[in-house]
């Protein structure tokens, strides 16, 4: 089936993604594989993860990149057409963009392999995580990047709790808004979040700009100012 691409809802037509009460099989409109979901378009597509993330635009930008700011980094890729409103692509592009940050800023990462390493982590973290398992995949993308940054696994002593420090910092401060989930919004906390981490425990300053969303219309939960990345112009 083809399919338009669409900012925002369906990649299929566009229309709006629904939850259903509770996950059953689906079959995904562009690779035809079986899934399990709760979340369909109201027209009865489903696109999995992996074909909702399936792009390398935003990869080859951050490798040629020389930028130093992640927030740029995130603006420059969240208004690239491959790259929705919503979705299980910004579990990788937060990491992605704060790794070549790090390293732009002296931080000393291989970064092709430390890329490809957050893309083979970020694409386990599934759509809806935020809603379903009560962790946002911006946050867990964090903390793959900390962990890289940082050479962390499950038995390294010196760096394990690092990466825990950044997630819950991230979690604490996705959970004061009252809200539901905006991948854009919470993206940006996490990198808000990253760069005052990545000053304390590794002693890089990460280039920080000011913030704000240029995508609000493709939102419809969107909190307009009651955001603080809105932009109110």
């Amino acid at each position: 089936m083809s399919f338009h691409n669409f900012k925002s809802g369906c990649l299929i037509c566009g229309n709006e993604i629904i939850v259903e009460s509770k996950e059953v099989e689906h079959i995904c409109a562009i690779c035809n594989k079986k899934f399990i979901s709760s979340t369909i378009c109201s027209n009865g597509h489903y696109v999995c993860d992996k074909c909702h993330s399936n792009s390398t635009e935003f990869i080859n930008l951050l490798l040629n990149s020389k930028e130093s700011d992640p927030t740029i980094l995130f603006s420059q890729i969240e208004n690239l057409p491959s790259v929705h409103m919503h979705g299980p692509e910004h579990h990788i592009i937060v990491p992605c963009v704060l790794l070549t940050a790090y390293k732009n800023c002296g931080g000393n990462i291989d970064l092709n392999s430390s890329i490809e390493t957050a893309i083979q982590r970020g694409k386990q973290v599934p759509g809806g995580t935020c809603g379903f398992f009560g962790t946002c995949g911006a946050a867990v993308g964090t903390g793959i990047y900390a962990s890289i940054v940082t050479n962390s696994s499950p038995l390294n002593e010196k760096s394990w709790y690092k990466a825990q420090k950044l997630v819950s910092r991230v979690i604490n401060r996705l959970a004061q808004e009252n809200a539901v989930r905006c991948c854009k919004r919470t993206s940006r906390h996490a990198i808000l979040e990253s760069i005052d981490w990545t000053k304390e425990y590794l002693g890089i300053n990460l280039d920080k700009s000011k913030f704000l969303c240029t995508l609000s219309s493709h939102n419809k939960e969107c909190l307009h100012e009651n955001c603080p990345f809105y932009n109110r112009r």
